[in-house]
């Protein structure tokens, strides 16, 4: 793997802020919470980029427009499957029934494919 230095990114200096502070005022980019921040765009003078820490953005819709927006889109598809497949597979009867085994025995397990 390359290390990070190895990008020559500029240096970042990384902070906390709760939107109405310095820290925000001067922020050029900034990862946050559409619904949160929405208000306080405007105390973001000098914001460049937002990225959105949810798939929507419609509280930002009707604001600010100088910067640019990117959303989390497409990335939860197989982790929200994996839950939902385990919830499934937890109220299943044969699921119940290893719960409620003693021990791990061979015979316990059901195929499940």
């Amino acid at each position: 793997e390359r290390e990070l230095s190895a990008y020559a990114l500029p240096p970042v200096e990384l902070m906390e802020s709760t939107g109405d502070d310095a820290a925000w005022a001067d922020a050029r980019i900034a990862l946050a919470d559409p619904g949160l921040i929405a208000r306080k765009l405007d105390n973001a003078e000098n914001l460049e980029w937002l990225q959105s820490t949810w798939a929507g953005t419609n509280a930002l819709m009707g604001g600010r427009s100088d910067f640019r927006c990117t959303k989390l889109s497409g990335c939860f598809g197989p982790l929200i499957s994996e839950y939902v497949f385990a919830h499934i597979l937890g109220n299943s009867a044969g699921s119940r029934l290893l719960r409620s085994a003693r021990g791990w025995a061979q015979e316990e397990f059901i195929e499940v494919a």
